[in-house]
């Protein structure tokens, strides 16, 4: 389930993962939030926050295969995403392919959501 997060400038995005993120849930939720987001960027270029904290298990295929699709539909609309987790995993993603994302992209810690959410808005 992914679930939109308030309180966020024109042009930025919070969403947090909790349990599974699934097909409906790009369709449903970030889908709409992103295009949002990227139609009130004065510049065009939208950031997102994304947190997969400690409840969050993963993704469906779905889930992916959407992500792409959009990633690959937005290219050049994006300015900032920044990753919230404590999972080793997306560091290392991060690392192999973070020369494929377009804009910038950092990953922090759980503990550090506060400097996440100072860096998507700067």
């Amino acid at each position: 389930m992914l679930k939109r997060l308030a309180g966020f400038p024109a042009g930025t995005v919070g969403v947090e993962v909790v349990d599974e993120l699934t097909a409906h849930d790009y369709a449903d939720v970030l889908i709409p939030a992103l295009e949002e987001a990227i139609g009130a960027a004065p510049d065009g270029k939208a950031s997102v926050l994304y947190i997969a904290g400690p409840k969050t298990i993963g993704m469906t295929p779905g889930a992916l295969w959407e992500d792409v699709k959009f990633g690959f539909t937005h290219l050049r609309d994006w300015k900032r995403i920044a990753i919230v987790s404590d999972a080793d995993w997306y560091g290392h993603t991060l690392d192999a392919v973070g020369w494929l994302v377009p804009g910038e992209v950092r990953v922090f810690k759980n503990a550090e959501l506060d400097d996440a959410r100072a860096w998507i808005v700067d």
